[in-house]
């Protein structure tokens, strides 16, 4: 076992950027710790250098959820109350129209990243961004 005052300061000199808490770590769990740090700093470097524009990443996450198929089934949760998507049938002018079918797109989107995204908060909102114990 390490103690927390050798562990954080290990992991100081390694560049590490974890939250080690109060507890002490034993020397395994700690080194998978600083490696796990340093590959996710390495990961944010090629991504900063990469010189790719915010254009494309946007586009490309944009085709990945496309191409899942559960993401796109979940785009199209049948959410929105009948007198918004009533409005789309009654609106006159394309303007409206258009304005109608966003809404009701941005009410199914919400609902369906709603139900994807719930299993998974009770596990990050107990770890909040930390990758130890």
């Amino acid at each position: 076992m390490v103690a927390n005052a050798d562990a954080k300061e290990l992991a100081k000199t390694a560049g590490a950027d974890i939250d080690l808490g109060d507890a002490d770590y034993p020397q395994d769990t700690l080194q998978l710790l600083i490696d796990r740090s340093a590959a996710r700093r390495n990961r944010q470097e090629v991504v900063t250098s990469s010189g790719i524009g915010w254009g494309t990443q946007i586009g490309a996450g944009l085709a990945s959820g496309i191409a899942d198929p559960i993401n796109l089934a979940l785009a199209f949760t049948p959410a929105a109350p009948a007198a918004l998507t009533a409005r789309i049938a009654l609106a006159e002018t394309t303007l409206s129209r258009a304005a109608a079918r966003g809404a009701v797109g941005a009410v199914e989107g919400a609902v369906g990243a709603g139900i994807a995204e719930s299993p998974s908060l009770p596990p990050r909102a107990s770890r909040k961004g930390r990758i130890g114990p």
